[in-house]
Parts: C-alpha cells; structure tokens; sequence
C-alpha cells in the first residue's frame, strides 16, 4: 500500500454511534486494573529496493498500565523503573503501544474513522472500521534506528465485535516516517 494512503471499501449500513463506541472504549480502558503483561516486538525493516519488510529482531519488554500510565522494564525486572520504552531499547521503538495510543485514537477530536468491508468478512460478527490520526492530533512518538524522534501521524484499523462494541483488535502504523507498523490482539 501506498504510504499515507488508507484503501478502504465504504459499507452502506447503519454505521455505530461513535460517541457510544467511545465512550464504551474508554469506559473499558478505566476498568483495566494495574496490570503487567509481557509484550513482544517484532521489528521489521524495509530494504532500498526490496518489495517486501525483512524481519530485524524481537523484542520482549514488560509494559505496566499504572493508574493509566504505562510503564516499562525488561522481563524479570523488580520495578517498572522506564517511562519511555525508548530508554531500554535503542533502535526503531515507540511509546503508548499498550493502551495509550489506543485512547488516543477513540478521544482525539481529529480521528477520522470509516467502515472498512474487508476485514469483515472473516467474521461476520465483527465491525471492522479504518482510522486517521494526523499530525495535530497525534502524541504517539517514534524514535528510528537512526536516531530520528519524531511525534508522527498514523493510520490503522480496528474490529469491534458488532453486539458488545468491545474491541477485538486494533492494528497501526505511522504516516510514512519509518514504515513501523503493529497489531495490538492482546499480550502474553
């Protein structure tokens, strides 16, 4: 795909209040308790002249979501000292991937949403949606391997389940700046 470019069928139904959905969302955010998840990175680059991403490493780091903060350490660790997961990892790495980025995307006012058929068909009780955030409304910050760090514009799709409105998976990336993508289904 084109970078900056979100290719989307639009469906002609009823479409979800999207202040119901949000305020849903975000009423689960502030339900999540203190929690502490083991969370996998896989990063990937793309190569001058290559077509496809190659796969550069994994990283694995614990991510706590604090009093609707996150913070970091590596697995084992005795606190989550790392407010910035870009203070343990050097290379391409973001911050808010846990469950920041994913309010961000429900709360900010510049999000453009628009229901996208494909992802829809494989499951026929889920609504997939794409999404926009740009530059204005975006705190997501990416640090590339380098060295650039940059508050960055991104793009992505998520599926709800289409009777609860909860959130099945939120996939994202940014706009163009280092080709970083994610999918978000939960953590280990």
């Amino acid at each position: 795909m084109p970078c900056g470019v979100i290719l989307c069928l639009l469906l002609a139904v009823e479409p979800v209040d999207r202040d119901q959905l949000t305020r849903h969302i975000i009423d689960g955010l502030s339900r999540i308790p203190n929690h502490i998840c083991t969370e996998t990175l896989q990063r990937s680059e793309k190569r001058p002249g290559k077509r496809d991403y190659d796969s550069m490493d994994r990283v694995r780091l614990d991510v706590g979501y604090i009093g609707g903060i996150e913070r970091y350490s590596w697995p084992g660790d005795e606190s989550l000292a790392a407010d910035d997961p870009r203070t343990l990892v050097s290379g391409s790495i973001s911050n808010g991937d846990f469950a920041t980025l994913v309010r961000e995307v429900f709360t900010s006012p510049q999000a453009v949403f628009a229901e996208a058929a494909g992802d829809q068909a494989h499951d026929p009780l889920a609504r997939c949606y794409a999404f926009r955030v740009p530059f204005e409304g975006s705190t997501w910050s990416i640090i590339t391997a380098s060295g650039l760090d940059a508050r960055v514009a991104y793009h992505g799709s998520f599926c709800i389940d289409k009777e609860s409105l909860d959130l099945l998976r939120i996939d994202f990336a940014d706009g163009c700046l280092t080709g970083y993508a994610r999918r978000l289904t939960g953590c280990t």
